[in-house]
């Protein structure tokens, strides 16, 4: 839970909204506590705050994204987003290919499956909701939300 009341701390500040700096304080060092006994996608989410914060440890980060390929859905989900907002584009990008490789298509709308050993944040509805969060590119065009990993084709009004 810390992660994600950082993380919306985090967003709050970054709006422009007035975020008391001792809560925030406090948040981030018990991110860094709990950072080197979490499972990785409890450390990706805690990362993903961090960096929203501008806080996060770019070796953290960088070991997270040398197993990428062993991590769970949501875990990669969430390492994509930590470093798209540290400004590394291109390994967030290599995060979002492997996102796009294990999405599931079924009738017309995407998901992602749980892992075999999944923790709490690596259920089928969590990785779907983490790995199909929006922030992407917003065209608005029907066509980009069928292209887009976790967007529903939008529909016509009958």
């Amino acid at each position: 839970m810390t992660g994600y009341a950082l993380a919306g701390l985090e967003r709050c500040r970054r709006m422009g909204l007035t975020v008391e700096e001792t809560p925030l304080a406090r948040g981030r060092a018990a991110a860094v506590t709990l950072l080197a006994a979490a499972e990785p996608s409890a450390k990706a989410l805690l990362l993903a705050a961090l960096a929203l914060g501008e806080r996060a440890e770019p070796a953290a980060m960088n070991a997270m994204y040398r197993v990428r390929e062993d991590l769970p859905t949501s875990a990669a989900a969430l390492l994509a987003i930590a470093h798209h907002v540290s400004g590394d584009a291109a390994k967030a990008g290599a995060l979002t290919a492997i996102l796009r490789s294990r999405a599931k298509a079924e009738l017309g709308l995407v998901h992602w499956e749980a892992a075999p050993s999944a923790g709490w944040l690596d259920g089928e509805v969590e990785s779907t909701a983490i790995a199909g969060r929006p922030g992407r590119r917003r065209t608005g065009s029907a066509r980009s939300a069928r292209a887009s990993p976790g967007r529903a084709p939008r529909r016509r009004p009958s």
